[in-house]
């Protein structure tokens, strides 16, 4: 009878716990507003980002309704890596690298932009999490 209460309450216990929540400050998983600052105009996204332990998937709403994967995310003690792979209107492939510290609903941190072959651009970088 033991083991048959205390599997129930480890059951319980382990069934309160799941996948981290918009309200969870040391997770990612939530939508976010990015801003990144280039040549004096700050470009806006909307990002839906979640995360499974130490690993981060996702989507950034790009210009026109065109959606890009979050691929290679990582986060490890507050910090944060990730790429959203791209092709500019004349089909030259892109990648945006972004690096960044989570603190609470915020990140900060650089996005460096490559466009295969022709040029990388280093810029500050600015998320805030969507709250109800």
């Amino acid at each position: 009878m033991k083991r048959l209460v205390m599997a129930a309450v480890v059951a319980a216990c382990v069934g309160t716990v799941g996948p981290a929540k918009a309200d969870d400050k040391d997770s990612l998983t939530g939508t976010w507003e990015w801003i990144v600052h280039r040549g004096g105009k700050a470009g806006v996204a909307a990002v839906e980002l979640k995360q499974e332990g130490d690993r981060i998937t996702g989507v950034m709403h790009g210009r026109n309704g065109k959606d890009m994967k979050v691929e290679n995310g990582a986060i490890k003690d507050g910090r944060v890596s990730f790429e959203v792979p791209a092709v500019n209107p004349d089909g030259s492939k892109m990648v945006h690298r972004y690096t960044g510290k989570l603190t609470g609903d915020t990140i900060t941190g650089t996005a460096e932009i490559e466009i295969f072959g022709r040029s990388k651009t280093s810029m500050k970088w600015l998320a805030q999490r969507y709250t109800d």
